[in-house]
């Protein structure tokens, strides 16, 4: 018997995006406490999900299904093949939080087109596309909702991989002097 999966919000950016408007409901990004290479984003149509990926270059896995105590869901993979999932929880959007030690604070998709993910993830949930000139000169983008930064595209530094979302912990804080460990 497998034991439910706990999800858990992504921690909005210390640098909140002015320009993003609130939508309601908002979608929202969540990362599970198991590593298993997918997000699970929060929208108001699944339905509409699966048909946005699947008209423009991504893929219907798992297709929409209801999902008794927890909403309707589907598993998606966007136009370079990383797997996402949508819900529409049945017990309504969770609110943001600011993670704790050992909670996910991050998630970004290492894309060999990171303008092109960003711009599908972007047209799928409605969300503001922010690009950000990188230290190395390149390209990554963030995406907005609801005055946040929610996740981000950067290029993949292993171009032979496939494409992932890579999740970031915040570590715990160290004993005595306040900081955080490396």
């Amino acid at each position: 018997m497998s034991r439910p999966r706990r999800r858990q919000r992504v921690e909005p950016s210390p640098h909140p995006t002015s320009s993003a408007r609130p939508r309601q409901p908002r979608p929202t990004w969540h990362r599970t406490r198991e590593v298993d290479n997918s997000v699970d984003l929060l929208l108001p149509d699944v339905k509409s999900a699966a048909r946005y990926a699947a008209d423009h270059g991504g893929k219907v896995v798992v297709p929409p299904r209801l999902l008794a105590g927890r909403g309707e869901i589907a598993l998606l993979a966007d136009p370079e093949g990383a797997p996402f999932g949508v819900i529409h929880s049945s017990s309504g959007d969770p609110p943001d939080y600011l993670a704790e030690d050992k909670q996910w604070v991050w998630i970004e998709l290492w894309a060999k087109d990171p303008k092109a993910m960003a711009g599908f993830y972007s047209g799928l949930a409605g969300y503001e596309l922010e690009p950000v000139e990188r230290p190395d000169g390149r390209m990554s983008y963030y995406l907005a909702s609801g005055g946040y930064t929610r996740c981000g595209f950067i290029p993949s530094p292993a171009p032979s991989t496939a494409p992932a979302w890579l999740p970031y912990l915040r570590p715990m804080a160290s004993e005595g002097g306040g900081g955080r460990r490396r």
